[in-house]
Formats: structure tokens, sequence, C-alpha cells
């Protein structure tokens, strides 16, 4: 469980539509192109491209006869310092090319000429940052000056404007120079999870009966102890009390945050060799999630090799996590290693739309459903048994990530205080109640 990673302020390219239809007719019903970009490449010349930003100037130029590049011609974007808020490029696209429900990949190649390792971006949006066909983002971010690969999939869920693009992030603090090349969208079909018949009964259920009180059955759950920030700086103290992690009687299990005088206490369990999850394989966690000011809740999958290959190499995916003062928010998020340096981590999801879920009333007002399908090809998660977002092992390899998710993995459930967070107003103490959890080998039940 990481804390959210800021993303810088950007520049952007979109692909502004240059391409209508006479007396403004809707052009939806024409064929639809297989590739959405018009000049991608700038294979001829700079026609559609142009660039603005609040503060500075962004130069556009073309490149061309570049061997070694995945196009031998492209486009250079520069600018001898910026301190603004936004800097954006634009290229046009065809209009109407989405359909929501449909599935797209959207892909850039782009090196940075001063290899300062600075984050670039791609997504879908118009120059006012509005009409975005998908919230998907995806973030580069290279180390040198080589060429790298920026791509992501994604689900339509709307049609765009007239001026929706092709929004390239890039850094608008001081000075960059960066070149890009093959901008693309296309429809493609990707794997989705499998489906086992409605009504399959879990082939392993997790429940917690037994007396109010008791502590959670010592066969399946471990207690993590201890305090020492845990990575973040975080104040808590995991205990192995049952005021901290105990049975409520009805059926659950009550995971709970206390303040004793200065200090907090807390339970972090994990059912490391007592229940996997087995990779192919849909796990289902009914709960009923804490609010409050810096608390910090999470149920979270991790590799079992863990001990041996260390994090994170070992692969997390956090099924549910929340911060307590957005309290009708439910997040996800996926931590893989990079191919180039394994003891690195490179995420998905926290700061993303499509990891981020409003449940429509604050998570402590009743209990909802958290799900995720996890494979050797992919990640979707489920919130009340709606996609949430989905991860494909294809494009986190194509951007440098390792996918060490066709191998099983097992559970951690824990309420954390969240570093660096004014909590001095927040009630405690503060529970979170897992009420049941199930495994489904195969595929998902619905």
């Amino acid at each position: 469980m990481l804390p959210p990673i800021p993303l810088i302020a950007a520049v952007m390219v979109v692909l502004l539509s240059m391409f209508g239809t006479p007396g403004g007719a809707d052009p939806s019903s024409a064929p639809r192109p297989t590739e959405a970009v018009l000049n991608g490449s700038a294979a001829t010349d700079l026609n559609g491209w142009s660039a603005s930003a609040d503060q500075g100037r962004i130069t556009v130029e073309r490149f061309s006869g570049r061997t070694g590049a995945p196009k031998p011609t492209g486009v250079r974007l520069s600018s001898g310092g910026n301190s603004g808020s936004w800097a954006f490029a634009l290229v046009a696209i065809h209009r109407g090319f989405f359909e929501p429900g449909t599935y797209y990949r959207m892909t850039a190649y782009l090196r940075d000429l001063k290899g300062k390792g600075r984050a670039y971006g791609l997504l879908l949006a118009n120059a006012q940052y509005q009409d975005q066909p998908a919230k998907t983002t995806e973030y580069g971010r290279p180390l040198d000056t080589k060429w790298v690969q920026v791509t992501r999939t994604f689900i339509a869920t709307g049609t765009g404007g007239a001026d929706t693009g092709v929004y390239l992030a890039l850094p608008t603090a001081g000075s960059f120079q960066a070149e890009v090349t093959g901008v693309s969208v296309q429809r493609v079909d990707p794997p989705l999870p499998p489906r086992v018949p409605a009504g399959t009964a879990a082939t392993t259920r997790v429940t917690f009966a037994g007396k109010a009180g008791s502590p959670p059955d010592p066969d399946i759950w471990n207690h993590e102890t201890g305090g020492g920030g845990w990575g973040h700086g975080e104040p808590q103290i995991y205990t192995a009390s049952t005021k901290n992690a105990r049975l409520d009687g009805k059926g659950g299990l009550e995971i709970t945050v206390r303040k004793d005088g200065g200090t907090y206490t807390s339970a972090r369990l994990n059912s490391k060799g007592g229940v996997t999850v087995k990779a192919g394989s849909y796990l289902e966690v009914e709960l009923t999630g804490p609010t409050g000011k810096g608390v910090w809740p999470a149920v979270w999958l991790i590799g079992t090799d863990v001990d041996t290959v260390g994090w994170p190499q070992s692969g997390e995916m956090d099924v549910y996590e929340a911060s307590g003062g957005t309290p009708n928010i439910a997040r996800t998020a996926v931590h893989l290693p990079t191919a180039a340096d394994p003891t690195k981590e490179r995420s998905y999801g926290w700061a993303e739309a499509e990891s981020q879920t409003d449940l429509g009333e604050p998570a402590d007002a009743a209990p909802h459903l958290y799900g995720v399908y996890f494979s050797d090809k992919l990640i979707r998660f489920y919130v009340d048994r709606k996609p949430a977002m989905t991860i494909w092992a294809s494009d986190a390899k194509a951007t440098g990530r390792l996918w060490p998710f066709g191998k099983s993995m097992y559970l951690v459930m824990n309420i954390a205080i969240a570093p660096n967070v004014d909590y001095s107003q927040t009630v405690f103490p503060r529970t979170m109640t897992i009420h049941a959890i199930g495994i489904w080998q195969g595929g998902i039940p619905f």
C-alpha cells in the first residue's frame, strides 16, 4: 500500500479533429477508420500540429531521416523554460472515431533529449481538458535519451468532441526538449476475465463465525506487529490484541484503530500459509469501511514469493484502499517492478479516475463488495460487481514493467494512520468490518 504520487503539471499534445462531413452532418454513420490519428508521425509535414502554453512558448519542429527511431519522421517539442501550469500541442484525429463500450489502445513513442527522468503522460482530451472519451492516463519516465513506448488499453465511455485528441503530458518546470512519433489510437480486442456459471458457489469461502470478542482463526490469519513507520512514517503500532482485531459475534471480523493517549494502535493481518488465491481466480471481499480524516484502510494481495524475491517483485494488488477524508471514494491500485531494475516500482491507480469509485454514500454506511480477477494476462477490479480499473499485461510489459501476477497471492488487511495528515479532529476508534471473503477459481461468477 503506497501513498499517492503527485503528477507533475503537463504540456499536452492533443490531436484535434480536422475532418468533418459536409454541412456538419453526423459522421457516425460512416465506416470508422482503423486508426484515429491522422498525422501522428508527421510523415510529410506538420499539418495539424500546433502548440501553446500559459507561460512561455512551445516550439514544434519536424524531424526526418532518423535512423534508430520507431519511425523515421516525427515531431520535436521544446521550450526554453516554463513556469506555468499548462502547455499543449495539437494534432488532428478522425472525428466520430470513439464508440462507448469499445476497447482501444493509445500509443506514442517519445524520448527526452535531456534524459532527466521526467514524467510524460498520454491520455485523451481537448485543449480545455474536456470532451474525454475515456479518463485513462498512462505515464512514462525516460531515464536517458533512449526511445520509450507509452501505451495503455482502455474502454471508451463516451464519444468525445469535435476537438478531442491525444494529450501528451510533459514537464512544465524549466526547459525541455522531447521528440515524439508513432502517436496512435486503434480499436483492439483485449483478453477479458472468463466467467463461471452465475450462482456457482465459491471455491473457497472464508467466514468469521465465533463468539464476539474472540481473535480471528490463527490457522488462517497471522498478525504483523510493531511500529516504526511501516515504510511511510505511519504513527500506528500494530498489535495482536483483540482490542484491534476481533470477531463481532455476527459473522464478521472487526479491525479497529484506536487512540490510547498519544499512541495509535491497530491491526494488520495476513493469510500467508492459511489462504492463497491462485492466478486465474476472482477474489471478492464484503466489507464496511471506516471513515475519518487520516484513517487509511486497505485490503490487498501480495505474491506468496515475497519473502524470496522481495517487494515489488512479488507484485501487489490493492483491492480496497481508501482515504477516510474522502469517505465516499474507494480506490484500487497495482504495484509492479520495472524491467530495468526490479527493485524499483511503477504503479497504476490511486490518482487515476478509473481507480476511484464513488460509492454514493460514506464507506461506513453499508457493506460493499470489492473484487479482483487476475491472471498472467490481466487484472480487473470490481466494486459491487461493476468493473473498475483494468490493467493488461501487454501494456505493462510494453512500458517497461514486469508482470508478476501469473502466480498465487495471499491477503493482507489493515488500517493505518496516514502520515502528514491532520487527523486531530478525527474521533477514534475507527473500525473496518470484514463480513465475508469468497474465491472463485476459473473466472467471475456474474
